[in-house]
C-alpha cells in the first residue's frame, strides 16, 4: 500500500513538474516573432544616430581603404556618401534602398546599384553583409561574399563634420589626371602619386 501511494505521488508530481514546462515554452516567442525583434532592432540601431554611420572600408586586402558615411531610415532608404569619384560622380551623394533579411543570421543588403556594388565589380568587394555582434550598441558586420578573408565593418556612429573627411576635389582631379595620364603614357601607368602640397604627379 506504501509503495503504490508513492508511486502515485511521484506520478502527480512529474506531472506538475512537466505541466509547468509546458506552461514556460508554450510561453516562449515563436521563431518568427524573435527574428521580427531582431530585425527591429538592427534597424533601431542603424537609424537611431542622428549624423548616421562612419566606416573604413577595404573592399579586399590589397585595396585602399575607403571612408563611407551612410545615414539610414527606417522605411528601407539609406544615403550614402564616399569620395570615389567614378561614373561622373555618381557615387559621392547617392540615396538607395536597402533591406534586413534572415538567412545565415540577420543581414544588410544593399539593394540599389551605388558605390558598394561598384566595389563588388572591381574590388573584389561586397554589398551584402552578415550582422556579427553589437559593439557598445554599434552594429559589427562582414561581408557575405568574401568566403576565406571576409571584410569585418565597424559602423560607428558619424559626427556632424565628417563629411568634411570626403575630400572630393581631390579625387576629382585625381581621376582627371589618371585620364590624361593614360592619353599621354598609354593605360600602362600602374602607380600614380599626387603631392598635393607641391601639385607635382608622379607616374611609374
Amino acid at each position: 500500500m506504501k509503495k503504490l501511494l508513492l508511486y502515485i505521488t511521484i506520478v502527480f508530481v512529474s506531472l506538475g513538474i512537466y505541466s509547468c514546462g509546458y506552461d514556460e515554452i508554450k510561453d516562449l516567442p515563436t521563431v518568427e516573432e524573435r527574428v521580427s525583434k531582431a530585425k527591429d532592432s538592427l534597424i533601431t540601431a542603424l537609424t537611431a544616430r542622428a549624423f548616421g554611420r562612419k566606416i573604413n572600408y577595404q573592399p579586399n586586402p590589397n585595396s585602399g581603404s575607403f571612408i563611407i558615411l551612410m545615414k539610414f531610415e527606417a522605411d528601407g532608404k539609406v544615403n550614402i556618401k564616399s569620395d570615389v569619384y567614378d561614373n561622373d560622380g555618381e557615387f559621392l551623394d547617392a540615396t538607395i534602398t536597402y533591406r534586413i533579411d534572415n538567412a545565415h543570421g540577420l543581414e544588410l543588403i544593399l539593394e540599389t546599384y551605388g558605390v558598394f556594388h561598384y566595389f563588388f565589380e572591381f574590388y573584389n568587394g561586397a554589398f551584402e553583409f552578415i550582422l556579427l555582434e553589437y559593439i557598445n550598441n554599434n552594429p559589427v558586420f562582414q561581408s557575405k561574399s568574401d568566403f576565406s578573408n571576409p571584410t569585418i565593418l565597424n559602423f560607428e556612429p558619424a559626427g556632424e563634420n565628417d563629411a568634411q573627411l570626403l575630400n572630393n576635389e581631390i579625387t576629382k582631379n585625381f581621376k582627371n589626371t589618371m585620364f590624361q595620364s593614360e592619353q599621354l603614357f598609354g593605360s600602362n601607368v600602374s602607380y600614380y602619386l599626387y603631392l598635393i602640397d607641391n601639385d607635382i604627379s608622379i607616374f611609374m
